[in-house]
C-alpha cells in the first residue's frame, strides 16, 4: 500500500482517475453490506485489496474509512497498529482537507466519516483489551498518535482519548493487582495458558463451531462451544468502577430492538448475526433468550435447550450478575428475564397461589399479578419511551414495524395498515430495498396479509 506519501513533506494525494475499474465500487458495495442481513456475504480478503489498489492511485478519505473497517473486522494487533498509524497521519491538519474527494458535497460527508473511523477504532481497541487483558504498547502508542491528530484537525475524540486513559489505568490494574476469585472451586484456565493461548483456544473452538452450525444449522453442540468460547475470559466478575458498576455499557436500543424484531420472523442468516453479537457481548441476557426464541421459532428444540440452560448456567457460576448494573445504571439481568432465567423462582410463587375456584381478593390479586400480559396501552407507553432515542432510520423503522405488529394483534388492522404503509414508503427507494430486502419483504408480506383480511 503506497501511503508511504502521507510521510513524505509535500503530500502527494495522488489522482482519482487511476483507481483500477471495479476497486471503488467494490469497496461502496461492501460499505453499503455493513450491519444488514447481507454483511455476511462481504468479501473481506478483496476489499482489503481493493482498499490498497485505491490507496495506491489516490489518497481518498473513503478509502481510510475500509481501511478502518477491514482492519477492525481482522482484529489482529499488528492490522490495527497499520490502519492506525496511516490513519493517524490521514488525519494531520496538514493531510485531512486534501483528501479525496474535495469540493462542498464531499466535505459534508467527511465529518460522519471522521466519526465512524473513529468510533471503529474505539471499539476495536476495546474489544481487544477485554479478549487479551492487555494491549500492544506499539498499538496504544498509535491509538493516542492518532486521537492528538484528529483532536488537532477539530474533530471530538473525548471517547477515544477516555477509554485509552482507562485501558491505561487498567493495565497498570492488571500487572499489579492479584488475581481475584470468586468462588472457592480452582479455574478452568491452566497457568501455562497465557492471553494469546486463550485467544487462539476461543478462535479455534469459534471457527469450529461454524463449521459445525453450516453442515447441521440444529445442532446443539455448536452453541454451546461459542458460549464456552465467549466467556472463557470472563470467569471471574470484572472490577467494578467508582459507583460499582461495570465499566461496560449496554448494548445499544437500536441493535436491540432489531433483533427483537427479527426473534418473530427468524432465518438462520438473523440467528447467525445475533450469536456474532452475543460472542462480543456474552453477558448480554436479552439476547440469549432472544436466540433461544428464534431457534424456537426455526424448529430447533435442541439448541433453544442449550442456549437456555447455557444462560442459566452462567447466573448459577456467577450469581453475582443478578445484582450487578451496565455503566449506565441499567441492571445486567432485568426482573423481564427472571422467569426465564429463573424458572425455578416463579414455580414456587404459582404455589402460593389460592386453590382454583375459590372467589377471594387474594384470589384475584395473585392471579393478576402472575398471569397478566402487558395489555396494548402498556406496550404503547414503553415505545412512547424509546422512540425518541431511535435517531437512525433503520431503528425507527423498526419501532414502527413492532407497533404495527402490536396493533394488528390487538385488532386495529387498519392502523397498523397505515403504519406499514408508511415504512414501505420508505423501502420503495431501489438503494434502500436492496440495502435491507428482508425487512422491505417483510414488510410487503404484512401488508398483504393484514389486506386480506
Amino acid at each position: 500500500m503506497r501511503v508511504e506519501r502521507l510521510f513524505l513533506e509535500t503530500c502527494d494525494f495522488g489522482d482519482p482517475d487511476a483507481i483500477p475499474e471495479g476497486a471503488f465500487s467494490r469497496l461502496e458495495d461492501g460499505l453499503m453490506k455493513r450491519g444488514t442481513l447481507a454483511a455476511d456475504t462481504i468479501d473481506w480478503k478483496q476489499m482489503r485489496a481493493d482498499v490498497k489498489a485505491v490507496l495506491d492511485a489516490c489518497l481518498h478519505l473513503q478509502a481510510f474509512r475500509c481501511l478502518a473497517f477491514v482492519a477492525v473486522q481482522s482484529r489482529s494487533d499488528a492490522d490495527l497498529i497499520t490502519a492506525i498509524k496511516s490513519l493517524g497521519r490521514a488525519f494531520m491538519p496538514e493531510v485531512w482537507p486534501g483528501l479525496h474527494p474535495t469540493g462542498p458535497k464531499a466535505n459534508r460527508r467527511r465529518q460522519q466519516w471522521a466519526i465512524e473511523i473513529l468510533a471503529a477504532i474505539h471499539d476495536a481497541l476495546e474489544h481487544n483489551f477485554t479478549a487479551q487483558r492487555a494491549l500492544d504498547p506499539a498499538l496504544v502508542t498509535e491509538a493516542q498518535l492518532l486521537a492528538k491528530a484528529a483532536k488537532s484537525s477539530g474533530h471530538d475524540v473525548a471517547a477515544l482519548e477516555d477509554l485509552l486513559a482507562s485501558l491505561h489505568t487498567a493495565q497498570k490494574r492488571e500487572r499489579s493487582a492479584k488475581p481475584v476469585t470468586v468462588h472457592e472451586q480452582p479455574t478452568l484456565l491452566t497457568r501455562d495458558l497465557d492471553a494469546r493461548g486463550r485467544a487462539e483456544l476461543r478462535r479455534d473452538l469459534r471457527a469450529l463451531a461454524e463449521r459445525i452450525t453450516r453442515f447441521e444449522p440444529d445442532a446443539a453442540l455448536a452453541y454451546e462451544m461459542r458460549r464456552y468460547a465467549a466467556w472463557l475470559e470472563f470467569r471471574i466478575i470484572p472490577q467494578l468502577n467508582e459507583a460499582g458498576n461495570l465499566d461496560q455499557q449496554p448494548m445499544p436500543a437500536n441493535i436491540v430492538d432489531e433483533f427483537r424484531a427479527y426473534a418473530e420472523r427468524p432465518s438462520d442468516t438473523a440467528l447467525a448475526r445475533l450469536e456474532e453479537r452475543l460472542y462480543n457481548s456474552p453477558d448480554w441476557f436479552e439476547g440469549h433468550q432472544l436466540a433461544a426464541r428464534m431457534a424456537q421459532n426455526l424448529g430447533y428444540s435442541q439448541v433453544d435447550a442449550a442456549i437456555t440452560q447455557a444462560a442459566r448456567d452462567r447466573l448459577a457460576a456467577l450469581p453475582e450478575l443478578l445484582t450487578l448494573h451496565w455503566a449506565n445504571g441499567t441492571p445486567v439481568v432485568g426482573e423481564p428475564l427472571m422467569p426465564w432465567l429463573r424458572p425455578s423462582q416463579v414455580e414456587s410463587t404459582t404455589k402460593a397461589r389460592p386453590e382454583a375456584g375459590v372467589d377471594s381478593p387474594e384470589n384475584h390479586v395473585a392471579q393478576a399479578e402472575i398471569e397478566r400480559e402487558p395489555d396494548l396501552e402498556s406496550k404503547i407507553a414503553i415505545l412512547e419511551d424509546v422512540l425518541p432515542q431511535r435517531s437512525l432510520g433503520r431503528a425507527r423503522a423498526l419501532a414502527k414495524l413492532n407497533l404495527a405488529m402490536e396493533l394488528a394483534k390487538s385488532g386495529l388492522r387498519n392502523h397498523a395498515i397505515l403504519l406499514l404503509g408508511e415504512i414501505g414508503e420508505v423501502l420503495s427507494d431501489p438503494t434502500l430495498a436492496s440495502w435491507d430486502s428482508e425487512l422491505a419483504s417483510e414488510v410487503g408480506k404484512k401488508l398483504k396479509e393484514l389486506a386480506q383480511t
